[in-house]
């Protein structure tokens, strides 16, 4: 372990033997650290096991189906299989880092530290030097407008108490700070100055309080600016408050680095710049160099030095990123012309999860290769069409009573399993062709009446209404059924 600190022998707790790189890709280092968290624990199935019902955790989840606009809710277990399908970091890092950005940002709406951590500071910098240093721009950029309206009622103030003499109230507390100051026998110009400043800050004071008062309205200066840091298109670095209140909501005790704080390490510090507060499940050690966030692994036997293959000191042009298992299917670590774009890597994820989705209904249905012959069962002549729950058992009701969602990704399978049709479209027939569905009764008996699925001890059959195409058939019946008012 290295040990650096004051006098040099001071143990680092960050191990930089385990430290893995991450990509700038819009300043989203800091959740794509985090993403790495979150796949290892993921593997581990500890999220699953411990946090599938916590409301923080449902919150990502909750953000995941609104960020690639999914029908259905995923489950943690979904979330676990799309990262098996994408094994290269970069491309995890592409697919989970705007989704922990945007959850981020809906959790700093809710945090009320948020003002005294950075807004306060924002305002007071601008109203006291007339400029924010960078970090602080994009409270600013969201907020121009009534920042520069305080701004004009502060020198508007200042100007007026210029000219207001001093009163006996204002002297004598001035007199009493300077002796604090250990000037015993103050001036009246240094009286006045002191005086002056009194006036300065008390206007300051009452300004910022105005500023807190619309940070915290319904539209106002936090709802905006942390609409500008859910979008990572506006490459807003998430700083170590962010991210530590964050992974804080999710029991992470979140241990940041920096050259400073290893530098000035101690034996309560270890180096690090801030220390959690203790009742955490986990603990996360990132280390900031300034400008870009990397990670301590938390799994132990990771490999890193795979890990790191995937971020090359030198960006290596149409080697590298013609190479799918190094640059990964997004290629966003590198030259901007070989990325793929961010609307792009939506509709990729989107289909992906479809899949996911379709798949598990197709576990749960066990839907026949062929269709069969009917077979008597209660349920399809017992219940009416809107029944409620209660009058339908297990999977077969739930789905009875499903959402429309749920069905049509179940039509969606039904497509890809139901036989193809033997006969031309009805407007590429020849009108000889063309047969009513009287004339095709020969036909007709030819195809099954019904198609059953089945699950464990139940089971569902739909009726095949006489049309040309089974599969339609069966799907209009199912539209029907589940979808007339």
């Amino acid at each position: 372990m290295a040990k650096t600190g004051i006098s040099g022998n001071i143990p680092i707790d960050f191990d930089d033997s385990k430290e893995c790189k991450t990509t700038g890709y819009h300043n989203n280092c800091g959740p794509a650290c985090l993403t790495h968290f979150f796949a290892a624990k993921l593997q581990s199935g500890e999220i699953q096991q411990k946090f599938s019902n916590d409301p923080q955790y449902q919150l990502i989840l909750r953000t995941f189906q609104e960020y690639y606009k999914l029908p259905t809710l995923p489950t943690w277990d979904d979330i676990q299989q799309l990262f098996a399908s994408y094994p290269v970091p970069t491309d995890r890092e592409a697919i989970f880092g705007p989704v922990l950005r945007l959850a981020i940002a809906k959790t700093m709406q809710e945090e009320p530290d948020l003002w005294w951590a950075e807004g306060s500071a924002a305002l007071s910098d601008y109203l006291s030097r007339g400029r924010v240093d960078d970090i602080a721009l994009p409270i600013f950029r969201t907020n121009r407008e009534k920042f520069e309206e305080l701004a004009i009622k502060n020198i508007s103030a200042l100007f007026e108490k210029s000219h207001e003499p001093f009163t006996s109230e204002e002297t004598l507390l001035a007199a009493q700070q300077l002796v604090t100051k250990k000037i015993d026998d103050p001036s009246e110009a240094q009286i006045a100055e002191q005086i002056q400043l009194q006036r300065k800050n008390a206007i300051l004071d009452k300004l910022v309080e105005e500023g807190r008062q619309y940070w915290i309205q319904e539209d106002g200066g936090c709802q905006r600016y942390t609409r500008y840091l859910s979008d990572q298109m506006n490459d807003v670095m998430i700083s170590a408050d962010q991210l530590s209140v964050f992974c804080k909501a999710l029991s992470i005790g979140l241990e940041v680095y920096t050259p400073d704080s290893i530098a000035h390490a101690t034996e309560h510090t270890h180096g690090a710049q801030n220390l959690p507060e203790p009742g955490y499940t986990w603990l996360f050690r990132v280390k900031n160099g300034g400008a870009h966030w990397e990670f301590e692994h938390p799994d132990p036997d990771y490999s890193v030095v795979e890990h790191n293959q995937h971020y090359p000191l030198e960006y290596v042009d149409e080697i590298f990123y013609a190479n799918k298992s190094l640059s990964g299917e997004f290629g966003i670590y590198g030259e901007p012309q070989y990325r793929v774009g961010e609307s792009r890597i939506q509709d990729v994820i989107r289909q992906n999860m479809n899949q996911i989705a379709e798949a598990k209904i197709a576990a749960q249905l066990q839907v026949p290769e062929t269709m069969s012959a009917p077979i008597p069962m209660p349920l399809t002549t017992a219940l009416p069409p809107h029944a409620k729950v209660a009058d339908k058992p297990g999977l077969l009701s739930r789905l009875w009573n499903g959402t429309k969602d749920t069905w049509r990704a179940f039509i969606n399978l039904f497509k890809k399993t139901a036989p193809p049709s033997t006969e031309k479209p009805l407007e590429q027939q020849h009108p000889d062709e063309r047969k009513t569905v009287t004339d095709a009764d020969d036909n007709l008996k030819q195809r099954p009446k019904s198609v059953t699925f089945r699950y464990k001890q139940e089971q569902m059959t739909i009726n095949v209404p006489p049309t040309s195409k089974p599969a339609e058939g069966i799907i209009a019946r199912i539209k029907k059924r589940f979808f007339s008012p």
